[in-house]
């Protein structure tokens, strides 16, 4: 709001809250921080702020509340944690658990892509058999639509979705040849939180541990947008995962979490805070 020299620590223009606004009449329009340069910043040209950054009036600090405290303590966690991780759909989904309020994250398909997920076919969903084949071994039946088939998987990107399931909606067709053919749509769904697993690998837990220990946020149910799909039983894979990388990206965690034990600790320190 007004031009500042850092060479002679002085506003060279006045403060358009005194000169305009006609407020603090008792204060130099070319003042900083209402003459409190001890304990004060003016951030932005026009008011004091307290050392802690806090809106106040010109007339000296004042106490922040222990929710404005809390506020401060929260947001320097979430954006410390947020470094730690080179992808930006890791950020979101971390900035989302701090800041969403149990809402629902819907994921985009680059976002989905983002994740780098490890590749699956649609042979390894659950009951596959009793639900696709058994079906179409019957010879009165030559197509079979599934609703919520679902495969578990793993997103290789530190930060985000750990293990997840893919639902699939769509229908599967017989072949001539005996095997079958399906188009339908694929989705991402999972809950976002911190929770320790069994069956955790690479640091998982450790990780977690760390985000419960710092993090005050709430889970959240991630989902995503339909994106179509299509496989024959002579495919390895969906023909989506053909244009995906399953690269694993790293975190800057990892300097911290070589021993799986320091996450159970953490963990178990962070239940009795």
């Amino acid at each position: 709001m007004r031009i500042y020299d850092p060479r002679l620590g002085r506003f060279l223009s006045a403060d358009p809250l005194i000169v305009q606004g006609q407020e603090y009449p008792e204060l130099s329009p070319y003042q900083f921080a209402s003459n409190r340069p001890i304990d004060g910043f003016d951030l932005d040209g026009l008011e004091y702020s307290s050392g802690l950054l806090l809106p106040t009036n010109p007339y000296g600090p004042r106490l922040p509340s222990a929710q404005e405290v809390q506020e401060v303590v929260n947001a320097t966690c979430t954006g410390l944690f947020e470094l730690a991780y080179s992808s930006q759909v890791a950020k979101d989904l971390i900035h989302h658990y701090s800041y969403g309020n149990g809402a629902g994250y819907y994921l985009s398909e680059s976002e989905m892509k983002d994740i780098h997920p490890v590749h699956k076919s649609l042979t390894q969903a659950e009951n596959f058999k009793s639900k696709v084949t058994d079906k179409l071994a019957d010879p009165n039946t030559s197509s079979v639509t599934v609703f919520g088939l679902k495969i578990l998987t793993t997103a290789n990107t530190f930060g985000t979705l750990g293990n997840f399931y893919i639902s699939v909606n769509g229908t599967f067709t017989e072949t001539e040849e005996g095997g079958w053919t399906f188009t339908g749509y694929m989705y991402f769904n999972d809950q976002y939180d911190f929770e320790y697993r069994e069956d955790a690998v690479d640091g998982t837990n450790n990780r977690c541990a760390i985000a419960r220990t710092f993090l005050s946020g709430v889970k959240f149910q991630v989902h995503s947008k339909g994106v179509k799909i299509s496989q024959s039983s002579s495919d390895n894979e969906i023909d989506w995962f053909k244009g995906v990388s399953e690269e694993n990206v790293s975190s800057y965690f990892e300097f911290f979490i070589e021993d799986e034990n320091a996450g159970s600790e953490a963990g178990s320190e962070s239940k009795k805070q």
